[in-house]
């Protein structure tokens, strides 16, 4: 059997928002560059070029290609458009919609802004006519659903091979086509767990996406696609991921949330008044505006802070509005989630925590994230957290400890934003800088040299009166970034001299300190952890150039891994 080809150029698998901005991340600050210089423009050659000058300034894009300024100022406002953000009036101006400025006057409620918006947009509506002729359903919903019936069905959640051959092909919000494509995910799903090996498991993936899958578009289109609809989703926070990188997954933090949904959901938006729902803030409404769900939500947050801490202060509802509700329930959520993130940190010094950050290394470091290798720096950042956070007694706020966004379940959101180090620990008298890279080979030097020198520089520059150190891990360690670190320095501002010390170590030499502590039965501590690096760095001043420097951090790091307790 092949892959069948699609008839009359229809649509054959479904996509949120565009590869273009495949980060919704970056549509609320494009959003606030629009606003800035576009707003009631006519949306002609011109503005269109204007709006990929001003997202070019604003550093939201890196092109520079004569060909492609006004078609990637399209490309950006039809993202904008098919989320219901902005629109063109009667005379072909540019606006904001009240959707739009809901985004940039309340960027706290951007969860729910982006849950109401997935829940109505459909393909097959006045904003999308290309190549969807008989087409009418919501991809949210379909996704929605299918996870649904993963959690209740025991498959916990949905791999990226499961979206990509069985979900995002789905072009119909029809139950009984739903309850096929899942019975066909847990065929697929068998019949891949008995594959023995990584490499038979990748083939029959392979094998059964060019069987099953459509044959257009292209397999790179469909790994593009389901990349972009997960982050997409994930901006709902009603999704998460495995805590091994696994599988895509309902969030249990939000799960009542979305059985709630689920179980009154709306119909499909006609036509006639699809954009007047698109663009209404308050459309459709969600169980968090029901007084009495907020009770029960505001009840039950409550009950979880005395249980991770203290009762938190009581705060009256009677006859509080629905607003005032919203906002209690938003503070205890958040609140929860910052006690939660404090017990994830105790329980990260644990032998079970670090068997899974070893695992999870492991699959980084082969290429063979489940959730797919799009979501490996994150994780990769987050799994030196782990292990950071389980090699104790950090000074600083553990949510400062991070450079990346968490959900409600402790799940990297994505990868640490630039500008700062990835993750900074601050001890009593010394703080470490991580920096971590999926990059190899001299491609290193280029990508990470001056950005880390700079990072830990900074941090040095903050921090005058305490030693810094920083710690950089990459699959592998090429000779050109340590002949770099080897005479490292880095003028803050053009001005103040720093010198600073950048322990260059490989995955593998992650992994074996998680072995020599699981069977030494012995988890170091932070000063070890610190006299370690110090001890590391300090073999500059005893070699010849970064050849000789890595070499020895290789043999000193190993020899001091044999009696951990010594170090």
């Amino acid at each position: 059997m092949t892959r069948a080809r699609s008839g009359a150029g229809r649509l054959t698998v479904w996509n949120i928002g565009n590869t273009t901005v495949r980060n919704p991340e970056r549509l609320a600050p494009g959003l606030q560059v629009f606003a800035d210089h576009m707003n009631g423009r006519t949306w002609d050659l011109d503005a269109q070029e204007r709006l990929w000058a001003m997202l070019l300034k604003a550093g939201l894009i890196v092109s520079e290609s004569e060909n492609e300024r006004a078609s990637l100022g399209r490309k950006w406002f039809a993202a904008f458009k098919q989320l219901g953000f902005v629109h063109l009036d009667d005379l072909n101006a540019a606006r904001l919609t009240a959707v739009g400025w809901e985004v940039l006057n309340h960027p706290e409620l951007i969860d729910l802004i982006f849950l109401r918006q997935l829940l109505k947009y459909k393909l097959g509506s006045p904003v999308e006519r290309t190549r969807t002729d008989g087409l009418e359903f919501r991809p949210f919903v379909v996704l929605l659903k299918l996870l649904h019936m993963a959690h209740v069905g025991g498959l916990g959640g949905l791999t990226r091979d499961e979206l990509m051959i069985f979900v995002i092909p789905l072009m119909s919000e029809d139950q009984a086509e739903l309850e096929l494509a899942f019975e066909k995910i847990k065929i697929f799903r068998d019949a891949y767990s008995k594959q023995v090996g990584m490499v038979n498991k990748r083939a029959f993936a392979a094998a059964e996406f060019k069987r099953l899958a459509p044959a257009t578009p292209s397999s790179t289109t469909f790994s593009d696609y389901t990349d972009s609809n997960m982050r997409y989703a994930r901006m709902s926070e009603l999704i998460t991921i495995d805590s091994n990188g696994g599988r895509f997954k309902l969030s249990p933090a939000r799960l009542a949330i979305a059985e709630s949904i689920l179980a009154a959901l709306p119909p499909i938006v006609p036509d006639a008044d699809y954009l007047d729902a698109l663009h209404n803030p308050a459309s459709p409404r969600l169980p968090l505006d029901d007084e009495t769900t907020l009770d029960a939500q505001i009840t039950q947050f409550e009950a979880e802070i005395t249980a991770l801490s203290s009762a938190p202060p009581t705060v009256s509802t009677a006859n509080a509005t629905v607003a005032a509700l919203q906002s209690r329930e938003r503070q205890l959520r958040s609140r929860v989630t910052e006690l939660t993130e404090i017990k994830f940190y105790r329980n990260q010094r644990s032998f079970e925590s670090l068997q899974q950050i070893k695992e999870l290394l492991i699959m980084i470091k082969k290429r063979e994230l489940p959730a797919g290798m799009s979501y490996a720096p994150a994780f990769m950042e987050w799994a030196m957290w782990r292990l950071m956070l389980a090699i104790n007694t950090i000074s600083n706020p553990i949510s400062e400890t991070r450079g990346f966004k968490i959900d409600d379940d402790i799940v990297p959101l994505g990868h640490a934003v630039g500008g700062a180090a990835d993750c900074l620990f601050e001890y009593e008298d010394h703080l470490v800088a991580v920096e971590v890279t999926l990059s190899r080979g001299r491609r290193q030097t280029g990508m990470e040299g001056e950005p880390v020198r700079f990072h830990v520089a900074d941090v040095m520059d903050t921090y005058p009166t305490k030693t810094v150190y920083g710690l950089f891990v990459a699959p592998q360690v090429d000779v050109n970034i340590c002949d770099e670190f080897y005479s490292a320095a880095f003028r803050v501002d053009g001005k103040r001299l720093h010198r600073p010390a950048i322990v260059p170590l490989a995955i593998d030499d992650v992994i074996a300190l998680i072995d020599a502590m699981i069977a030494q039965n012995f988890i170091i501590t932070s000063d070890q952890m610190l006299r370690l690096l110090d001890e590391l760095q300090a073999l500059r001043k005893t070699t010849a150039d970064g050849l000789e420097w890595k070499e020895q951090v290789t043999q000193v790091f190993n020899d001091r891994l044999t009696t951990l307790t010594a170090i």
